[in-house]
């Protein structure tokens, strides 16, 4: 409601505008429907849904891998009714989210929160700059917690980078190690914006000689192709543990950054997880 209010006394005069905003009492709690509660396999980044409430004005989204929301991890208010998670969350864990109402009279009470439980999918967005020209290169660390021998591992790989024939990848743990992409293309691939899942058993072709002189340097963005030197060096070895994903640009005259790096386990006796995977 706007209202004008009018100050004056023998010399000057004066005129403001105010608004009156207005609830009639306290919204009503949310129901809230996806992730379904107790779901599983959820990608990191979930887009968290629930039902419109008459005389709400806010949402307060939290979430929590406590149940009594000790120490909220991410936190968001938004005006709809969806919320896409865009910090990537922890794979294999079980998170606790609930939505609250809000409106001009305040916040109406805790609903009854849901749970989901995460993929093993473990990433990093770190927005790395690629040194140009640099054989030292930069080197991103992922660790996965204690969760069993792996059958199978994958590397999901996204850059903000011109001519990715430039580029080195290599995963490393321990003394295991594989070279992801080495300079596809024999340098010859001027494709940017590599985003692509490096697969044993990929299907969309070979990493190397699949690059393209375009932008995607891979299309479709995140098909699954096999790796310079297979990822199965890693099998049967327990996934826990820290990896070092080194990048470097050995040319001049490109650049970029990396966009985000996800390592996605098979753990054995749980094939389930592989099919299910998700492109961040």
């Amino acid at each position: 409601y706007p209202i004008v209010i009018r100050g004056q006394d023998s010399t000057h005069a004066n005129t403001g505008n105010l608004t009156l905003r207005y609830s009639p009492a306290l919204p009503a709690g949310t129901t809230l429907t996806a992730p379904a509660n107790a779901a599983t396999n959820v990608a990191v980044r979930p887009t968290l849904t629930w039902s419109a409430v008459p005389g709400a004005n806010e949402y307060v989204v939290e979430i929590d891998n406590d149940p009594a929301f000790g120490s909220i991890d991410q936190t968001a208010t938004v005006t709809g009714t969806s919320y896409a998670v865009t910090t990537a969350l922890t794979g294999m864990t079980q998170y606790h989210w609930r939505v609250r109402t809000k409106n001009y009279c305040g916040a109406g009470a805790n609903p009854t929160a849901f749970a989901f439980t995460t993929l093993p999918q473990f990433c990093a967005t770190p927005g790395t700059a690629i040194p140009d020209n640099n054989p030292a290169g930069t080197t991103v660390q992922i660790t996965i917690p204690t969760i069993g021998a792996l059958a199978d591992l994958d590397v999901a790989f996204a850059t903000n980078h011109t001519w990715t024939g430039d580029l080195t990848v290599r995963l490393t743990k321990g003394a295991t190690s594989a070279t992801l992409l080495d300079r596809p293309g024999a340098n010859g691939c001027q494709g940017g914006n590599a985003n692509l899942v490096l697969d044993d058993e990929g299907t969309a072709g070979a990493a190397q000689s699949s690059c393209a002189n375009d932008d995607p340097a891979y299309a479709p963005p995140g098909g699954h192709y096999t790796p310079s030197q297979p990822l199965s060096v890693f099998d049967g070895a327990e996934a826990g543990g820290t990896y070092a994903v080194f990048v470097s640009d050995t040319a001049s005259g490109d650049s970029g950054v990396i966009q985000s790096l996800c390592l996605l386990p098979t753990i054995l006796s749980d094939n389930i997880f592989k099919n299910g995977f998700q492109q961040p």
